[in-house]
């Protein structure tokens, strides 16, 4: 399998929650595989229908930071 390569950074144009504001778990499974789960605080006001409606129209480019840029990441970007 080949090697997954990160596509460049995005511009960030707003401060962003410390590292230390997240929770972080790491299971150790049969295998030498693992599930590592970060838990960030809540988006308030954001509720899991406005996720899934997001996720469903979030198709084509958006301007953003001076470029145009996908609005999802997919796994192939930057491949």
């Amino acid at each position: 399998m080949a090697p997954v390569r990160l596509p460049a950074p995005r511009p960030v144009l707003w401060p962003l929650r410390p590292p230390e504001s997240a929770s972080v778990t790491d299971e150790l499974l049969k295998g030498g595989r693992r599930i590592i789960t970060v838990r960030h605080a809540d988006l308030e006001g954001v509720t899991p229908e406005m996720l899934a409606w997001w996720y469903g129209h979030v198709s084509g480019d958006m301007h953003y930071a001076g470029s145009t840029w996908p609005r999802y990441r997919s796994r192939t970007e930057g491949s």
